[in-house]
């Protein structure tokens, strides 16, 4: 699997939800600006509630247009442990096997790539700290939630 490949795939996907969420924030500017949202009472709230609306979209683009920045500064190498831009293969309990490729944000963003899907991990999440530093053919434990699960390392790139 091309990590180059992937990133740009990433970075598509990632831009395509940047532009969606400014046009959400436009939309919502509308709406808390609107003739029908002017407050006709103390009590009327509409106003208030689509500006509050306006604010988590707009954090909600903030939070895109820093992961989108902190992907293209990323330097995609060969790796043989797992750090930033590592592409690592877990099998799970179940015997499943997971792809995860280590990034400095969008953690959980799933990504169909060549047929498979990819999740995104950040070194901040559990299993992100669990797997910094290992290598093919280690195995961790991590509680996630109530739940601890266990993954054997099949492959890092």
């Amino acid at each position: 699997m091309n990590k180059e490949d992937l990133l740009t795939t990433i970075l598509t996907k990632l831009k395509k939800d940047l532009e969606l969420a400014n046009e959400a924030v436009n939309m919502a500017y509308e709406s808390a600006t609107h003739e029908e949202n002017v407050a006709e009472c103390k009590y009327d709230t509409k106003g208030l509630e689509a500006s509050y609306l306006v604010q988590g979209q707009a954090r909600r683009a903030e939070e895109l247009e820093q992961a989108v920045e902190a992907l293209i500064s990323l330097k995609i190498r060969s790796v043989d442990k797992v750090m930033l831009n590592a592409l690592v293969t877990l099998k799970n309990e179940q015997g499943a096997s997971e792809v995860m490729f280590i990034a400095p944000a969008s953690g959980g963003v799933k990504i169909d790539f060549e047929d498979q899907e990819v999740v995104i991990m950040t070194p901040a999440s559990p299993l992100g700290r669990a797997l910094l530093g290992k290598t093919a053919g280690d195995s961790i434990e991590v509680q996630i939630g109530k739940k601890v699960k266990g993954y054997r390392v099949l492959e890092v790139n």
